[in-house]
């Protein structure tokens, strides 16, 4: 279970990201891309997971199916480029604790991702290597798609805030979502706690994952909440958002069941 825990200075700073950030997205694709898939993203992953190129692989020996990786992979940035320079800067402790947080005992780390942790040049060359052919294989050309959505969603969302309130919208996030006081909680998800320090917590919603909400503390400014959109990007194409002259309160599109 994810148990969000919240500040009353929290509740008033929850807020939904203004942009989706390409480093979230690429690492929520490539767990996609490990997972049992679901119905909407069958086709997608087969067609992804025959075009990715070797040189984008290494990055899969630090994700996890279950949506577990180092932080220090996906900042959420707006952009690109400026994701990648976070990714380069991070500090080193940074680095080395994210690694053993999310070590698998069962499954021995690559060589080169040990060497990350102590700053080993040609560990990160490969590093960036990887996300930059990742990306370019299963983002770039969708982006404009992503942020579409993304955008869609946000509206909607934004819509929902409005007519239900902040605790009702909260728990829409995930169907299984509950409140337990000032708890926030997500029973299907992996066991977590978060404390919320009085920062807030921004909302991402994500296209490429279909699973459980996930929680991104950050080193600094607010927590980073992901959560599936209601219209994962397969269906993204064909969704059709109510528009803002006809509030509705249902979502953009219908999923299909399974999903």
């Amino acid at each position: 279970m994810l148990r969000v825990r919240f500040t009353a200075e929290d509740l008033l700073r929850v807020r939904m990201a203004e942009e989706p950030a390409p480093l979230m997205e690429l690492g929520l694709a490539l767990m996609t891309l490990t997972r049992p898939a679901d119905p909407v993203f069958l086709r997608w992953r087969r067609r992804a997971q025959q075009s990715l190129p070797p040189q984008a692989r290494p990055m899969l020996d630090l994700l996890s199916p279950t949506g577990k990786s180092p932080l220090f992979l996906d900042p959420p940035t707006a952009g690109f480029a400026e994701g990648m320079d976070a990714v380069r800067s991070t500090p080193r402790a940074y680095v080395r604790s994210e690694l053993l947080r999310v070590r698998a005992p069962e499954r021995p780390r690559a060589r080169w991702a040990r060497g990350l942790a102590d700053g080993d040049r040609e560990s990160w060359q490969l590093l960036d290597r990887s996300m930059t052919a990742a990306y370019e294989s299963l983002l770039a050309g969708a982006w404009p798609r992503v942020r579409a959505g993304f955008h869609a969603e946000a509206a909607w969302r934004a819509r929902s805030l409005a007519r239900h309130g902040l605790l009702a919208t909260l728990t829409g996030l995930s169907p299984s979502a509950r409140w337990d006081g000032m708890t926030l909680e997500f029973p299907r998800a992996y066991n977590r706690e978060v404390r919320l320090t009085g920062q807030g917590l921004v909302l991402f919603p994500s296209l490429l994952w279909t699973a459980y909400p996930l929680i991104a503390p950050q080193p600094e400014g607010p927590a980073v909440l992901v959560y599936p959109a209601v219209t994962p990007l397969p269906l993204q194409e064909a969704a059709t958002a109510p528009t803002p002259s006809t509030p509705s309160s249902a979502p953009p599109a219908r999923r299909c069941s399974g999903c």
